[in-house]
């Protein structure tokens, strides 16, 4: 799936070690814009996406995989870019 939406907010590096397995990701948050506008936040992996060579308010467009996981009969939801690139 694509979206595509001006970069509103890029968030520092958050990491951590789950289940003895070091973790990385970073939140980007983007205004896909229109009449209604909606912020949308999805997460990188800051070592195979460098989202540093975008700036705030920058349109681009972000390939993205939604995924829930279940834990104690909740579910919560993950919402990850695996490739980012500049609107044309």
């Amino acid at each position: 799936m694509t979206i595509t939406g001006t970069i509103k907010k890029i968030k520092p590096v958050e990491s951590g070690v789950s289940n003895g397995n070091t973790w990385k990701n970073q939140l980007v948050i983007i205004d896909q814009g229109g009449e209604y506008p909606k912020d949308l936040a999805f997460k990188i992996n800051p070592d195979k996406i460098d989202i540093n060579q975008f700036a705030e308010g920058e349109s681009i467009t972000a390939h993205i995989e939604v995924q829930s996981r279940e834990y104690n009969d909740r579910f919560y939801t993950d919402v990850k870019a695996f490739k980012v690139q500049r609107t044309q």
